[in-house]
């Protein structure tokens, strides 16, 4: 048996997807230019500690702890962008 999803559901599904992006895209912009390059290496480009450190002249140890920091920053300004959408909606 196959089942399919009302239009309707998928809608919402598909808004709510994109409002999700958005306060992503949103947040990245907050970051430095160093968290963002660090998180683009890691999450776009898909590189490993290792292979990040090699291009950034850095210790894995290092990069870990940036990124950290920087998924950090951004899950702070996701929760108030997040807190500030029910506040208006």
């Amino acid at each position: 048996m196959v089942f399919e999803r009302p239009y309707e559901d998928l809608l919402v599904a598909q808004q709510t997807d994109d409002a999700a992006k958005l306060k992503l895209q949103h947040s990245l912009t907050k970051l430095t230019p160093g968290q963002m390059e660090i998180i683009k290496l890691k999450y776009f480009e898909l590189l490993d500690y290792e292979e990040i450190a090699d291009r950034l002249h850095l210790q894995p140890r290092t990069v870990y702890n940036k990124i950290s920091e920087a998924l950090k920053a951004l899950r702070s300004h996701l929760k108030v962008l997040s807190s500030l959408y029910f506040v208006f909606f």
